[in-house]
């Protein structure tokens, strides 16, 4: 057992690791194969849509390749994967199901095959092969290698939920540096330059452009590319021609498989064809600015949907930094404007000649100190040459400007605008310098003019402004403005992520419409108390575009103008769907978990009260029947008789504890029938209940349908108890009005099944949920609350399972099912107490030591052994008893097992060091009776369980002295 729990360990731990599906199915494949000493460990898929299946992963004596199809109708897999059963075959077995050849020249004799389940669906399954001369597969390993294929059946199946989430993750992450990079740079080259790489990136492709879109020539030309022959930058295409020509003209993004081809784009690129293409339109406000490209010539690499999606979101992002550029441009402009037109004495001005002497310098440059001005303008004097007074450093740079300004064309001049930042005695300050070429009349270049203005408001605000924005935008919360009339007026893309509506639809929208149906009067009574000045807060329920309903926590409240006029509504809104779904969850498992204690702690109550309980039941069932073996009197010996059946009605109350607390771990023995057990309860039954029924006037017809099956391990009296439970809460669901109970017995292959169902008015959710529960009732306080539990304690016990079925007004049924007995019955005696038998005469009588730490119970015991005949000694320690076994000869031990000091087991082991031979026999009040293997181990020759009557006890000492 401890290799299969380790395989299982292997392979749960295979299962969270990040390797890939296939190879990780192979090294799952491998510890099968090692563990279950198997020749092969195979994996097929399910191809639902041509109903065949694939052979995926194959570990082992196999040579067909992975990859290799099977038809689903005539395959074993398929036979498995169509009944979703585990099995175990031989070879002929699987044969005369459905014809398939594992391999070609090798054919397994056993195998096992189980499906691979994910979520109700079915998506292959998981086979093992052992060759002819090995053992068959055991029930063990196919529970094993059922546990097995449900790990393998979770990791196909979130495979492909798996790779969905990655790339989601992929697509976010591009996305969000995108925008980061559009949002901090405001050069349009650089973030276009950006932005293709990226896409290029994330796709995996090497060819890729932005075209521009010329208004006026109706022409695309290229402003950017990437794998694309310089040559061919300057030619244009008009708006009519091409797939990109295409997109331009209707704006809708376009995915170009394999087999469409562009002549003139191919002619262009040079290429033959192109493999997938994807192009989408460029837009800034609205209006088409040019379209985005990207090809693929790789035809391993074909473009999807999903690869659309991203790439027209991408675009989006180059629309965005088209217009900040637009805007910044703007921003621009009008600031040198309104420099130099209404404040142009703030501004440093000064002119150069043709030598790049200074020549004139305003006053500005002397009322400015000289740390509010960067080091190329502080030693500004006329009549110096300008680069005898700039820093080394940056000489050479000036110089350049300055000279490609004064070689530019008068048609064409040229004016250079650089920013500058420099720390000033007040801190960080930037310094716009302005270079245009100073000319005459006639056009002839003379010098320079440099226009040097204090730019550090203007860039702080412009940074804070772009800082704000950023923000806004990445606003995860839903931030909606609503007018006087409840219509949405503004929604940012934070609402779009919770409520999946884009601005363009929500816009003019009621606000209602976004609440479930059956609450919009709800949120129309909301709109007006926010109106009237109340705020709203709260978690309520809402629904998205696709239609699902969400968790959303809200707060409302209404808008103000400068004067307190309400001009709207501001709604923020988070979605807590998760949230409240993991809170759920936890309340779910919190309760699981409280149940468990509950048990845990019945549990250990339980133990306690079997240990001490029947010490106490032991000492007045020897005594009890000590006297009645002397007693003459018949008044006082049917008394004493009372007395006896009372103490063995405790030992089976204590029975019934250990059952509903499940404290017992051990396995029944005893082959029974249950259709025999069932028939039996109905007779020693019927007296009962049909008395219940004379009071009531109620009238109901039992129907019998006991079919013969295979008998089972378990313990007789155990399973009439839980067919009389069954009956009598059937019964007692007809005492109103009367009806049907069909009790019924089948089998299957594998358990056998007890059914007892009523015509009855049937069982709630809410209580099917706790019926088999401790002390759970719905009969008032008459009723304990232990019958069904106690049932579905001993059918666990049996290593069955105990299950209802009801629909309210149509009756309940419950349906016990047990294991077939498929073993010989095990050699060691059975640890149930046999019924009493007739007290007989050993013929060989001798020495026999009892030890318990319970004095009464050892007198009782050792009173019982000396009134047949033999010499008790008594030990009241488990140190004591080994003494007493070395000091005097003794033919036979007894001892209870739960001592202080030794334990039964030590006593057992010392006497055995001592004399091998002697017959050891341990006497236990635990819960948990002892298993046969592990009283083997010890050397113990019989366990008794507490209260052991005497006959019981007599009958064990003379069959181990007998067989000595």
């Amino acid at each position: 057992m401890e290799t299969y729990l380790a395989a299982l360990d292997a392979i749960g731990a295979i299962s969270n690791s990040d390797e890939p599906l296939e190879p990780a199915l192979g090294r799952m494949g491998e510890v099968l194969r090692e563990h279950l000493q198997a020749d092969g460990i195979h994996v097929l898929f399910c191809d639902w849509d041509r109903e065949e299946m694939e052979l995926r992963v194959s570990v082992g004596l196999v040579e067909t390749e992975p990859g290799t199809r099977y038809p689903m109708a005539h395959s074993l897999a398929g036979h498995i994967v169509l009944e979703r059963q585990a099995k175990l075959y031989t070879w002929d077995e699987a044969q005369s199901i459905l014809h398939l050849s594992v391999t070609k020249r090798i054919r397994p004799q056993h195998l096992i095959v189980t499906p691979l389940i994910f979520h109700d669906r079915a998506l292959g399954c998981l086979l093992a092969t052992r060759l002819v001369e090995q053992a068959p597969f055991s029930r063990l390993e196919l529970m094993v290698l059922k546990a097995a294929g449900q790990t393998v059946a979770n990791l196909i199946g979130m495979a492909p939920i798996q790779a969905h989430l990655d790339e989601s993750e992929r697509t976010i992450r591009l996305l969000s540096d995108t925008s980061r990079v559009v949002n901090s740079q405001l050069d349009l080259d650089s973030v276009l330059r950006n932005t293709l790489n990226r896409i290029l990136f994330a796709l995996g492709a090497e060819v890729g452009s932005i075209m521009l879109l010329d208004e006026e020539r109706q022409e695309l030309v290229f402003r950017l590319s990437r794998g694309i022959p310089d040559h061919l930058l300057n030619v244009r295409f008009r708006v009519s021609e091409g797939i990109a020509g295409y997109v331009a003209q209707t704006g809708e993004p376009l995915l170009v498989d394999e087999g469409r081809t562009n002549s003139r784009f191919i002619q262009l690129v040079g290429q033959e064809e192109f493999f997938s293409m994807i192009a989408v339109p460029l837009k800034s406000r609205g209006r088409i600015i040019g379209v985005l490209n990207v090809d693929s010539f790789d035809r391993q690499r074909k473009f999807t949907r999903n690869d659309l999606k991203l790439v027209t979101a991408l675009a989006e992002t180059v629309g965005v930094a088209f217009e900040n550029a637009r805007l910044f441009d703007e921003v621009e402009h009008t600031r040198d404007f309104a420099q130099s037109t209404l404040d142009s004495v703030e501004s440093v001005i000064f002119t150069l000649d043709r030598s790049l002497q200074v020549t004139s310098v305003n006053s500005a440059w002397k009322r400015t100190t000289r740390a509010e001005l960067p080091l190329i303008l502080r030693e500004l004097a006329v009549g110096t040459r300008f680069l005898e007074v700039v820093p080394v450093e940056s000489a050479q740079h000036w110089e350049t400007v300055c000279h490609e300004i004064l070689s530019a064309s008068a048609n064409s001049p040229r004016i250079h605008d650089e920013e500058i930042a420099f720390d000033a005695g007040d801190g960080r300050r930037w310094m716009r310098l302005t270079i245009s070429p100073l000319t005459n009349r006639g056009g002839e270049t003379l010098g320079l003019t440099w226009v040097a203005t204090d730019i550090t408001n203007q860039h702080q605000a412009l940074a804070q402004i772009a800082q704000q924005a950023n923000l806004l935008r990445n606003v995860r919360d839903a931030i909606i403005g609503l007018d006087l009339e409840g219509r949405v007026t503004y929604w940012n893309d934070g609402a779009q992520n919770v409520f999946g509506y884009s601005a363009a639809e929500a816009m003019g929208q009621d606000a209602t419409q976004f609440y479930l149906e059956d609450q919009r009067t709800d949120g129309r009574r909301h709109i007006q108390e926010i109106m009237a000045g109340r705020i709203i807060t709260g978690d309520f329920r809402a629904r998205r575009r696709d239609g699902k309903p969400i968790w959303i926590n809200m707060r409302a409240e209404r808008l103000l103008d400068t004067e307190g006029n309400v001009i709207g509504l501001l709604n923020l809104a988070r979605d807590i769907t998760e949230q409240v779904r993991t809170t759920e969850k936890l309340q779910v498992a919190q309760e699981k978990l409280r149940q468990a204690e509950l048990h845990q702690a019945l549990g250990k109550m339980a133990d306690g009260v079997a240990h001490n309980f029947n010490n106490l039941l032991m000492v007045i069932l020897g005594n009890t029947q000590i006297l009645l073996s002397a007693q003459t009197d018949p008044q006082v010996f049917r008394r004493l008789e009372s007395i006896e059946r009372a103490v063995m009605e405790g030992s089976a109350l204590v029975r019934r504890i250990q059952n509903f607390t499940q404290s017992r771990k051990n396995v029944p023995t005893e082959p029974v029938f249950l259709h025999e057990i069932l028939e039996q309860t109905i007779h020693f039954t019927e007296a009962r209940w049909k008395d219940a029924l004379q009071s009531s006037g109620a009238v109901i017809a039992l129907l019998q349908e006991l079919s013969p099956a295979p008998p089972i391990l378990g313990n007789a009296n155990e399973l009439r108890e839980v067919c009389g439970n069954l009956i009598s809460n059937a019964v007692e669901a007809l005492l109103a009005k009367g009806g049907q109970i069909i009790c019924r017995t089948f089998s299957d292959e594998e358990y056998v099944y007890v059914q007892i169902a009523d015509s009855g008015p049937g069982i709630s959710e809410t209580v099917k949920e706790r019926i088999f529960e401790p002390f759970f009732t719905t009969k008032g306080v008459t009723k304990t609350g232990l019958g069904l539990s106690a049932s579905l304690g001993i059918v666990k016990y049996h290593q069955g399972s105990l299950s209802v079925e009801s629909v309210p007004g149509k009756g309940a049924t419950f349906t016990a099912k047990l294991p077939i007995l498929k073993a010989p019955e095990p050699d060691f005696p059975s640890l149930s107490e046999k019924p009493d038998s007739p007290e007989i005469n050993l013929p060989n009588l001798g020495r026999i030591l009892v030890v318990d730490d319970e004095p009464e119970v050892a007198t009782v015991i050792a009173a019982h052994l000396k009134h047949a005949g033999y010499t008790p000694v008594v030990a009241c320690s488990g140190a004591r008893g080994v003494e007493v076994f070395q000091e005097t000869p003794c033919d036979l031990v007894i001892t209870d097992l739960g001592m202080p000091g030794l334990s039964g087991w030590d006593v057992v082991r010392l006497v055995k060091s001592l004399n091998p031979l002697v017959p050891t026999v341990i006497l236990t009040g635990w819960a948990n009776p002892v298993e046969s293997e592990k009283a083997k181990e010890h050397g113990v020759d019989r366990i008794l369980e507490k209260p052991a009557s005497k006959n019981l006890l007599l009958e064990t000492v003379g069959q181990l002295l007998k067989a000595k």
